[in-house]
């Protein structure tokens, strides 16, 4: 995609100045080959059409998820009248041959299995995209399913489809689409993530590629990468142009994919996938997840100047949205974890702002609450964060933060967030919290952490 070679464009300007365009290599991988290749270092950001799952970023070790640069999902695409009996998930009369092609082994196989019965399904072997179009052209399929910029109308025809081809209105499933970089380099990581970040602020203080001078300098990598902002807006404009140029003929940009204006959704989840699929071994030896499970307590704490987490001075008890994150951790760590021993195997203790980094980093503690997210804590604290669990309209978005250098326990305290976020768009309860997917991807004793911490503290609505 043309679009995601301006975001390559982009970081490498940040990185290199004006001569950034010589000192860029693209490679077209076959699909599967991309994480091999950044593993093996033959690159250094794999770029293509990547969802931020849960079960690629926990169980493909070695690999760090930027924020999403495109909120899309799966949509049907092919003959017109077939591609209406997918969406209805109409499979009689004259829907009765309906065939649907998707990409075996993929993220998309278990959504169409949602939607629609086994006998109308068919998992094809593809190396490339482009693939699609000959499985179209022959008596195998009459729609093929995807994410919507790999089949949007305007690309298929482009590849010869034979005969009338249309695209879905509906989306199926929510697949929010990232780079991806090795996790053995956080300050790389960290550079990618916010030299993207930068395509979209410039947008949203209308920063244009003509005004590119008016990003402001940053010494968070070092004096050398002080102008990246402006060299990289400079180079492909904000995220606005970016789009305009090379993605609003193929998807009308909409919902999730416009700048906020303290109207858009922004409390969502990320998609599982295969959760019950590869095993893990359990927890990481000498991680934080096992010294949290060997201690018998996690150590939560919760910034002190921020009214979502209030400790009664007199009781000395904790209360708020920041804290009942905390009781969600321990339910989804301690199994035998009750409202009777909750505090048994929860620890709260009031952090303030200067002591934040220190004090995960010395282990004092696992986990804060309600920091914000910005580059100062991300770059320069050396912070992880889970997804946004309040956006304050002085603070920015608020997260649970923990420090850099346990990946593992990143992920479990991103994914328990975002599990909150999965069962209210599901109505699922303490009371339904069965409805809750098992998974293996943190060891057996954590298969149903996802429940456990659904019948702790609720879904995100009942914690707000």
């Amino acid at each position: 995609s043309i679009s995601l070679f301006s975001q390559c464009y982009a970081v490498a300007a940040a990185l290199f100045g004006e001569d950034y365009r010589d000192r860029v290599i693209f490679l077209r991988e076959e699909i599967d080959v991309g994480f091999t290749a950044l593993e093996n270092r033959e690159i250094d950001l794999m770029a293509k059409v990547r969802s931020h799952t849960m079960e690629q970023e926990v169980s493909l070790t070695g690999f760090s998820f930027t924020t999403p640069y495109l909120y899309t999902g799966l949509v049907f695409g092919g003959e017109p009248s077939y591609v209406t009996c997918a969406e209805n998930k109409n499979t009689t009369g004259a829907c009765n041959n309906l065939k649907v092609c998707v990409k075996a082994e993929s993220p998309m196989v278990d959504v169409v299995r949602s939607l629609l019965p086994e006998e109308n399904m068919f998992e094809v072997v593809i190396s490339f995209f482009d693939e699609y179009v000959d499985y179209l052209n022959s008596p195998t399929c009459n729609v093929i399913a995807d994410n919507q910029p790999i089949i949007a109308g305007t690309l298929m025809r482009t590849r010869k489809v034979i005969g009338p081809y249309k695209i879905g209105n509906q989306l199926m499933s929510n697949h929010p689409l990232a780079m991806v970089t090795r996790d053995d380099d956080p300050s790389w990581s960290d550079f990618v993530t916010w030299v993207l970040q930068a395509l979209i602020m410039a947008e949203k203080h209308n920063i244009t590629q003509q005004t590119a001078s008016e990003m402001p300098a940053t010494d968070v990598f070092g004096e050398k990468f002080k102008n990246m902002f402006v060299n990289a807006i400079r180079a492909v404009g904000n995220y606005g142009e970016i789009y305009t140029r090379h993605l609003e003929d193929v998807i009308p940009r909409q919902d999730m994919n416009v700048i906020n204006d303290g109207t858009s959704g922004l409390i969502f989840s990320h998609p599982f996938g295969n959760l019950l699929g590869s095993a893990s071994s359990g927890h990481v030896e000498g991680g934080i997840l096992e010294k949290i499970f060997q201690r018998g307590y996690l150590k939560c704490g919760i910034l002190d100047q921020n009214t979502l987490g209030r400790f009664d001075t007199e009781k000395h008890t904790p209360s708020g949205l920041g804290v009942d994150y905390c009781y969600a951790l321990s339910a989804g760590i301690f199994r035998d974890y009750t409202e009777e021993t909750k505090n048994n195997y929860t620890k709260i203790f009031p952090i303030v702002s200067t002591s934040m980094s220190s004090s995960l980093n010395q282990h004092e503690m696992d986990v804060i609450n309600l920091v914000e997210v910005n580059l100062i804590n991300d770059v320069s604290k050396k912070l992880s964060f889970s997804q946004p669990i309040f956006y304050d309209s002085q603070e920015g978005p608020l997260a649970l933060a923990t420090y850099q250098d346990d990946v593992q326990w990143a992920y479990f305290v991103y994914w328990a967030v975002s599990a909150t976020f999965y069962a209210e768009e599901r109505n699922i309860t303490k009371e339904s919290s069965n409805e809750m997917p098992l998974l293996n991807l943190f060891g057996p004793h954590h298969k149903p952490m996802m429940r456990n911490i659904i019948k702790a503290v609720g879904n995100y609505g009942d914690i707000y």
